[in-house]
């Protein structure tokens, strides 16, 4: 099991919520040099609300991003999606 310095806990953190107050924000999370803060970045894609662009940043990411642990957050980010866009259809289905 890792230990995390305090300090990394701060900029993991600052990061998630950077991510999650905006597209901007997110776009900057994606362009950050710290590969941690890139993967942290695509998690948080994985629960936006916007599918068709988290779809869109999240295929740049694999295509483009020089780490493989990133890119393979973007997978799972996109298994993320996927799922939340099957239950919202299972819902809609119900009613």
């Amino acid at each position: 099991m890792s230990r995390w310095r305090p300090i990394e806990i701060v900029f993991v953190l600052g990061a998630l919520s950077a991510c999650k107050s905006g597209e901007n924000d997110i776009g900057e999370g994606l362009k950050n040099p710290d590969r941690h803060i890139r993967s942290r970045a695509v998690l948080a894609l994985g629960d936006s609300k916007d599918h068709p662009g988290s779809v869109r940043a999240l295929e740049a990411v694999l295509r483009q991003d020089p780490d493989r642990g990133v890119r393979i957050d973007a997978t799972v980010a996109l298994g993320q999606l996927g799922r939340s866009e099957e239950h919202t259809s299972e819902l809609q289905s119900h009613h």
